[in-house]
């Protein structure tokens, strides 16, 4: 029998502590990623958070994802079980939720990424797992989806970073997204053109000092991450300066 079940590359990048290289898209254009997927990145970065997708789109990205063996990891616009559970039924193997606040939505956020017994996510049938067709034994091919599923949850706020002991302690959590420009915002700050302040910059030192502390890990110590908005507006000022190719 085969498996649904696609390896997770961001898996592999904790599991190795080798980081995955990927694209950063705001922007629902699978051509994109088909045209980026065979020069050797590992995964696809859908911004649903700040993007514009709907969820046909996050299907059909995770469509041309597949087609180069890139996991697809996505930003939810909130943390809602429902939500979460519509982004994986889609194929996206990587959840990362903006603004967790509190402990409730750190946990409701473990529990909606994967099936029992380490959460709560609903077994139906979908295109992520091929429809439940040809699989053997039920058990090793939920467990093989809980092993492929990530989690990243977002520290954006006062709040979130008072709760990290918590947030460590809980479990489920593969690693933390510090959002800095929130974070500066809810101590009080807006980033300056030449960077951020000492106190954000300060707390953020704190939150990594903590997390790593307890044997967890940050978005750096997972992926390598470029931005495809970047790239483009790199390239063509490279290109009118004459410096780009023609």
């Amino acid at each position: 029998m085969r498996s649904p079940v696609r390896e997770s590359t961001i898996a592999r990048a904790i599991a190795t502590g080798i980081p995955a290289r990927g694209f950063h898209m705001n922007v629902a254009v699978p051509l994109q990623i088909e045209l980026l997927g065979g020069l050797g990145f590992d995964f696809v970065f859908l911004d649903a958070e700040h993007g514009i997708f709907t969820m046909r789109d996050i299907e059909e990205c995770c469509r041309a994802a597949e087609l180069y063996a890139l996991t697809v990891v996505a930003r939810v616009p909130a943390a809602d079980d429902n939500v979460i559970s519509q982004f994986l039924n889609a194929g996206v193997q990587g959840i990362v939720v903006p603004h967790v606040d509190t402990i409730a939505e750190a946990r409701l956020a473990t529990q909606s990424c994967r099936y029992a017994p380490q959460g709560l996510r609903p077994s139906g049938g979908s295109r992520a797992s091929g429809f439940w067709r040809g699989v053997g034994e039920m058990s090793e091919a939920l467990a093989g989806a809980n092993t492929n599923v990530t989690l990243s949850v977002q520290i954006e706020s006062r709040e979130a970073l008072a709760l990290l002991p918590d947030m460590l302690a809980l479990g489920g959590i593969d690693y933390f997204t510090i959002g800095k420009q929130d974070l500066a915002q809810s101590i009080g700050y807006a980033r300056l053109a030449e960077g951020f302040p000492e106190e954000v910059l300060a707390a953020v030192d704190a939150a990594t000092t903590l997390i790593h502390s307890h044997g967890g890990k940050l978005k750096d110590d997972v992926m390598s991450l470029c931005r495809i908005n970047k790239l483009l507006v790199d390239g063509a000022r490279q290109f009118l300066a004459g410096k780009g190719p023609r």
